[in-house]
């Protein structure tokens, strides 16, 4: 019985009870054992509730598991309080051993003030998940079918004046325009009639086919509302038709459409930006960026929609700001591309995240006419980022810093030195950052290093270098009295969640890129490839993408609250704060991560060079 005493005392709302009070809990105790998977509550109301000495229990509703409650928690109190069915069914998530109470001694011990206070927590606390789960599955429950408009449609010989009466007559601004080939479809705005045949002076007897856009991006009528805005942001799109399975078309949805869709409309906003007329305006919408990214955390959207929001918001910004730099000083003695990389290239940024970017120009690299005009816009451009909102690492990767702002021909020959001996000279940093680069201007300036870059990741010297980078750092691989094991220094008892989880899966699945020649640059698609092509393994690879997208959904939770607490997000999580399903999944991420890092090197081996 002592011994019962002295775990109920370390848990709340045994804390604050007297002594004769646990030992009269104590003596009416029952001790009672379930294997793995037993139901312990089917929903139903109970006389008893359960706390639970070892083991985990999981919350059961009608679309899964709610939590996992562990040693100290209770289960069934909603239903001992109020009479009311629990609502939830709970099940053992492994062997667990608890301690059954009966109400008329366990409900005393709630009637004084932290008792009640307790009570409080406990029930809003399952009262928010559950209205927080059923507006989730309301917003994705959103399919595009249900904001697709009457679609226009003409064969491609038809005339222009004819379509632009049928367009006219159905008030819609845009048509789709049917093959050769036949199933084929395109697409014909009232933009492209402004900017292909009225500005171009082509005569409106001419077939339509010759200013519509082959082959039209369509979409399913079952895709979420959240990744058509995505698509159409992606690509700078305003029309999307959809079509059925079997290829007939459905109707036309447009981004005005979907701007009732959102609370904040990223459409409306990435419109907005594009029309920014100085670089103070454009920070005055940058901050709304912040805003769309936590409404659509808060609506339910799952991690890769919201980071990829993140990372097209944060181009849409770099582009028109480059665009204002850009129409306010000289012409640029040379073509040259602005590259962003990093997390933002990927579409993976989150709230806490780097903008990393560098530059690449034609011509001589070290004329002083060119560097100086070079360096001069960066600095400007990267100066208005900052304003926006958009930090820079000072020590990162960085338009205005010379190692990062050469010619092409500059950058091959530094791709080539690099290559040659990854472990100097920090080689193996360079080439990843160049790995994950993405041009936001002037694409076929940058495409010849990207082409050698390609090439050099190939030779076997820089895959054991990145091989040897996916596995040098090792995720946490346990917890001791909830504190992650190798926590230390300035975050002493928090988990560094991006340098401890995240980072090491995309160390991964950039490796996996090079073993598999895949030119993708998201995390996800690099990983997908490399199991289609047989570098990892199919189960291994499904287990790094769930854990890489828990792992970038508790980094966006983590900083939701921050936002909302006044503080700048980071990605440092006390693994106290983590709800027991949380903790239970964090272990389970960090296994699936040790486990295919011990299986890179034998990739290595036993892949063709």
């Amino acid at each position: 019985m002592h011994d019962i005493v002295t775990f109920l005392r370390g848990f709340p709302p045994f804390d604050t009870a007297d002594m004769q009070a646990l030992d009269k809990v104590a003596r009416t105790v029952t001790i009672e054992f379930f294997g793995q998977d037993a139901a312990i509550l089917n929903g139903n109301a109970t006389e008893d509730a359960y706390v639970i000495r070892t083991g985990q229990v999981e919350l059961l509703d009608d679309n899964g598991i709610v939590d996992v409650l562990g040693p100290g928690e209770l289960v069934g109190l909603p239903s001992l309080l109020t009479d009311m069915p629990a609502g939830l069914s709970t099940r053992a998530a492994e062997d667990v051993l608890a301690y059954r109470i009966p109400a008329d001694v366990l409900v005393p011990l709630l009637a004084d003030r932290s008792g009640l206070r307790f009570v409080a927590q406990h029930v809003a606390q399952r009262a928010a998940e559950t209205t927080t789960r059923q507006q989730a599955a309301d917003v994705t429950a959103a399919r595009v079918a249900t904001y697709a408009r009457p679609v226009v449609i003409v064969p491609g010989d038809e005339p222009l004046k004819d379509v632009i009466h049928k367009m006219r007559e159905a008030g819609a601004s845009s048509a789709l325009v049917s093959g050769p080939p036949e199933g084929s479809w395109g697409i014909i705005t009232d933009r492209d009639l402004r900017d292909r045949v009225l500005a171009q002076g082509v005569g409106l007897d001419a077939g339509v086919a010759i200013a519509a856009t082959f082959p039209a991006r369509t979409v399913d009528p079952m895709l979420p509302v959240g990744q058509a805005i995505l698509e159409m942001l992606s690509r700078g799109i305003h029309h999307l038709p959809v079509l059925t399975p079997e290829g007939e078309p459905l109707g036309m949805v447009e981004d005005i459409d979907l701007l009732n869709a959102q609370s904040h409309t990223p459409l409306h906003l990435r419109r907005a930006i594009a029309r920014a007329q100085n670089p103070i305006e454009l920070a005055e919408l940058s901050d709304q960026v912040r805003m769309a990214a936590l409404d659509a955390q808060r609506s339910g959207r799952a991690a890769p929609e919201v980071t990829a929001l993140i990372s097209l918001l944060a181009d849409a910004i770099t582009e028109r700001a480059l665009e204002l730099h850009t129409a306010d000083r000289d012409r640029a003695p040379v073509q040259f591309a602005w590259v962003n990389t990093g997390s933002v290239a990927r579409g993976e940024a989150v709230l806490s995240s780097d903008l990393d970017n560098l530059i690449v120009w034609e011509g001589e690299d070290r004329d002083p006419q060119i560097r100086a005009w070079m360096n001069g816009f960066a600095a400007d451009v990267i100066g208005t980022l900052e304003q926006c909102g958009l930090a820079h690492d000072t020590n990162g990767v960085r338009a205005d810093d010379p190692r990062f702002a050469r010619s092409a021909d500059a950058w091959i020959t530094a791709v080539d030195q690099w290559a040659a001996d990854p472990t100097q000279n920090q080689g193996d940093v360079y080439l990843s950052t160049l790995a994950d680069a993405r041009p936001i201007t002037s694409e076929q300036v940058l495409r010849p290093v990207r082409t050698v870059v390609l090439e050099r990741l190939q030779t076997p010297l820089v895959r054991r270098t990145l091989q040897r980078v996916a596995t040098s750092r090792r995720p946490p691989t346990g917890f001791i009295r909830d504190f992650v094991i190798d926590s230390s220094g300035e975050h002493k008892g928090t988990l560094g969640i991006k340098a401890g989880g995240t980072e090491i899966i995309t160390t991964i699945a950039r490796f996996s890129a090079t073993m598999s020649r895949s030119h993708a640059l998201g995390t996800r698609e690099r990983l997908r490839f490399a199991a289609a092509v047989g570098v990892l393994d199919p189960e291994d690879t499904a287990d790094l993408i769930d854990a890489f997208e828990f792992l970038q959904g508790l980094r966006l939770e983590h900083q939701l609250e921050q936002v909302n607490r006044g503080e700048e997000p980071d990605d440092f999580l006390d693994p106290r704060h983590l709800s027991g399903l949380n903790r239970r999944h964090l272990r389970n991420a960090f296994r699936v991560l040790s486990r295919v890092q011990s299986d890179l090197p034998g990739i290595v081996r036993r892949l063709p060079t």
